[in-house]
């Protein structure tokens, strides 16, 4: 594989890459938008104060390898203000709202490295979601 055809691949979403060309390592590197939004959410159920919508990009850079546009970062988080899942605490730092979806949930976005390897290992074996014609 040449140099072209690599950072083409590397340009490319998880959902556009082939089960062939998508290791368990990519995951990370190539995330679904819910692995995002359960990476956000996460995120913010760690924090103590709240963050900024610039410690989150900073953090899901650094910490998962996510790049995200900043105008997406914040639909996302808008989405779930509406939601009633976040709370502006004051200017421009948000918090979760504790209580605000089951438990089940809250698990996903706190271990969302982990359900998107075992999706992803599902996929692999053919054990994925059944097409709809």
């Amino acid at each position: 594989m040449n140099d072209t055809d690599q950072s083409t691949t590397d340009q490319l979403t998880a959902d556009q890459l082939t089960a062939d060309q998508l290791t368990a390592d990519d995951v990370a590197v190539h995330p679904r938008p819910i692995d995002i939004r359960r990476a956000v959410l996460g995120m913010l159920m760690r924090a103590d104060e709240g963050l900024s919508l610039g410690e989150m990009r900073a953090a899901l850079l650094s910490r998962d390898g996510i790049e995200v546009d900043g105008k997406r970062l914040a639909d996302l988080v808008r989405w779930q203000m509406r939601r009633g899942r976040v709370r502006r605490v004051r200017r421009g730092r948000y918090a979760f709202v504790v209580g605000s979806m089951s438990r089940s949930s809250a698990w996903r976005c706190l271990h969302w490295k982990l359900v998107a390897r075992r999706r992803w290992e599902r996929d692999q074996r053919g054990l994925g979601t059944v097409e709809r014609r």
